[in-house]
């Protein structure tokens, strides 16, 4: 039995020239045998940082590939599957590269996804032209079909390399891991997958309507090379013009998924607030070191402390002025922001604990608790915090 990757795997059509800004098409089957030794291409970006120099640098537009990765081939039997939404608030990063794909996880028995989707303006813009054309009315998220698209593959063909299709855990961090709170909420995934791991993201934040997207898309727009007005002269732009609009702040849009009426019909706080998400095991938390802003869960020091619980209405919590949402029960005030509570394990989304029906998950583990996926450089305070935590289950545990 040997480890295997399958790396590059196409699972749309390429959203370039007239595919640009449309609803992902899926790729049509080649002849013969296809190479699968390299990864594709990350989504066309910016450099945003050192931490995405790397996938800019090597971006396109052509960009909607997957990679599989086994702990052994052929499998004895049926695996789990796990498949990874890279975070980057929705603008950087991807699914490619060794830092997803060459890590320790498929140790533990699993079968490891990871997936490109579109970023930026190119998986978010609305325009009123875009959705004139679209037979559902509607524009933007075309990051989240990309992502709805892939798990559709992933349950389609995923027994061909040795996985279960009835056990899929989806998991992501940052932007990704708020997407996978988007997609709990959409009808379009739903029985996509079985069990979700949220790391440092949530969906529960302030986001524009759609009429309020197509206006922004306009006035991004109005400040591209030539003003183009019509969709046709929008898709003839080369995207090194787009990445550049999108870094200007006077043009920027809203980057990242809005309740469209089709991909999204309600806004996350209603459906999590109405307990009407997929009825699934949930595991989050956070990551100690995680970027601030752009609706993670991180400490936000600069933006004023947490309201005490008598503030905290219904299910959630809100702290400062950064959107961020937190469990009721889990915050507590001091000068400095928000600091750890006795019972948890520090800032939590605001994904909150699915309805009693929701099943267990394996290995023993509840349906929703919180988790903290690594630990910072260690301190003083480490033992003290670490006898205050309750048992975790470790991440295996959530196939």
């Amino acid at each position: 039995m040997v480890k295997c990757r399958k790396l590059g795997i196409p699972f749309a059509e390429p959203p370039v020239g007239d595919r640009r800004w449309r609803e992902p098409v899926p790729v049509q089957p080649w002849s013969g045998v296809r190479e699968a030794s390299a990864f594709g291409s990350p989504c066309a970006q910016p450099v945003m940082g050192d931490w995405n120099r790397h996938d800019a640098e090597n971006s396109k537009e052509d960009c909607l590939y997957l990679n599989v990765v086994t702990p052994e081939w052929p499998a004895r039997k049926p695996l789990p599957v796990m498949v990874w939404i890279p975070g980057g608030s929705n603008e950087g990063g991807s699914g490619t590269g060794p830092l997803f794909n060459d890590g320790t996880l498929v140790r533990h028995g699993v079968l490891l996804v990871t997936i490109n989707y579109r970023l930026g303006v190119f998986g978010f813009f609305s325009h009123a032209g875009l959705s004139a054309e679209s037979t559902h009315h509607v524009s933007g998220n075309y990051g989240l079909m990309d992502q709805i698209l892939a798990l559709h593959w992933v349950l389609e063909n995923i027994a061909s390399f040795g996985g279960d299709p009835t056990n899929i855990t989806l998991f992501g961090e940052s932007a990704g891991s708020a997407d996978l709170g988007w997609l709990m909420t959409s009808p379009l995934a739903k029985n996509l997958f079985q069990r979700a791991i949220a790391e440092s993201g949530s969906p529960i934040i302030p986001a524009p309507e759609a009429l309020t997207r197509e206006a922004q898309g306009a006035q991004f727009a109005a400040h591209l090379p030539g003003s183009p007005t019509t969709v046709k002269a929008l898709r003839q732009l080369p995207a090194k013009d787009l990445l550049a609009a999108q870094t200007n702040r006077e043009a920027r849009p809203s980057i990242g998924p809005f309740v469209d009426g089709w991909v999204i019909t309600q806004s996350p706080a209603s459906v999590f607030a109405g307990g009407q998400e997929s009825p699934i095991p949930l595991l989050f938390g956070t990551t100690s070191r995680q970027f601030g802003g752009g609706g993670s869960s991180v400490s936000n020091h600069a933006g004023g402390s947490a309201r005490d619980d008598r503030q905290c209405p219904g299910r959630f919590c809100r702290a400062g002025a950064g959107g961020l949402w937190f469990r009721r029960g889990w915050a507590r005030q001091n000068r400095s922001g928000v600091r750890f509570g006795r019972r948890s394990m520090g800032l939590r989304s605001c994904l909150p604990l699915p309805g009693d029906g929701a099943g267990r998950l394996a290995h023993g583990c509840p349906p929703s608790r919180p988790m903290n996926t690594n630990w910072p450089t260690p301190s003083p305070d480490r033992k003290r915090w670490a006898r205050c935590m309750p048992p975790i289950c470790p991440m295996s545990s959530a196939i």
